[in-house]
């Protein structure tokens, strides 16, 4: 998160757009991604559309508490 920030990536979803993305969206960001062919298959595991899901939430989650926490500590 220090990376990103200091090199201004998204750390969220709503930094790219998609601050009120619903899981219809997701499910096809998802699917997408996980077609044959895609390089997210040279993973030593397979990930299904749930997975990347999950994690797309999961990242998402993070960036905000990250935002939130130094919002906080930049004020306090």
């Amino acid at each position: 998160m220090d990376f990103a920030t200091k090199v201004k990536l998204p750390t969220t979803l709503a930094a790219i757009g998609l601050a009120e993305a619903t899981g219809e969206l997701l499910d096809r960001i998802a699917a997408r991604s996980t077609a044959d062919g895609e390089t997210i298959h040279n993973e030593p595991f397979p990930v299904e559309p749930r997975l990347v899901v999950e994690a797309i939430r999961d990242a998402d989650a993070l960036g905000r508490e990250w935002e939130q926490w130094h919002r906080v500590t930049a004020v306090g």
